[in-house]
């Protein structure tokens, strides 16, 4: 059978079609299958991070969650400054002395094709981009671009981290896998903090719209 130009052309333009239609299908299947939900009613979830004095100032309407089963983003703010809580559920049994920092890797190029953004225009805080799937697989690294600095590092029995001044971070995996990057698109005072407690990990971040030092983690229960 001979086929027309007509016939082969309705025969391509249906492979396209179907093409088409099952990416999209696959692009929705992957959104919300994967996709976090927001929470704006559980205030108290994380409140337990800040010390008694502190819990008193912590804003009760502006705060936002984040949430799926195996990790849960909270964004609290107290006056000026934003204190970013994130659990995550799988790292529970992480060693702390194993999380690696690692400087001066370019991330400028990094992008992932399927996941979230938060914060776009939300300043200080970063533009955080997540993956949909986080495989840390019990490995954490933390990834600081050139441009990043390092002014104190902070360590204790059951937290670990830094104060510096950031402009690029990326958390990663074993296989330098980049999961989650944080953009604050100029320097950004910042304390970050990987924690292990109330049987969980989680990493802590801290900005704020007016000057602050290593000290503000006293506004935390770290207990």
């Amino acid at each position: 059978m001979v086929l027309t130009l007509k016939k082969i052309f309705k025969i391509i333009l249906r492979g396209v079609i179907t093409i088409i239609v099952l990416f999209i299908g696959y692009s929705i299947f992957i959104t919300v299958f994967y996709s976090y939900h927001t929470d704006m009613k559980n205030y108290n979830r994380y409140i337990w991070i800040f010390n008694d004095s502190t819990k008193a100032n912590v804003d009760t309407f502006d705060f936002v969650g984040h949430v799926k089963k195996n990790n849960i983003l909270y964004t609290y703010k107290l006056k000026n400054t934003y204190i970013l809580v994130w659990e995550f559920i799988d790292l529970s049994s992480i060693d702390l002395n194993k999380v690696v920092i690692n400087k001066n890797i370019n991330l400028d190029e990094l992008k992932f094709y399927y996941g979230e953004i938060w914060n776009k225009d939300l300043l200080p805080l970063p533009k955080i981009t997540v993956k949909y799937n986080l495989p840390f697989e019990n490995i954490f690294e933390i990834n600081l671009d050139e441009n990043s600095k390092i002014s104190k590092i902070i360590n204790a029995n059951n937290y670990k981290g830094f104060y510096g001044d950031i402009s690029k971070m990326s958390l990663s995996n074993k296989k330098r896998e980049y999961l989650i990057l944080f953009d604050y698109r100029y320097h950004q005072p910042t304390l970050f903090l990987s924690y292990k407690g109330h049987n969980s990990f989680f990493i802590i971040i801290i900005n704020s719209e007016n000057l602050f030092d290593e000290s503000i983690i006293n506004i935390l229960n770290l207990k």
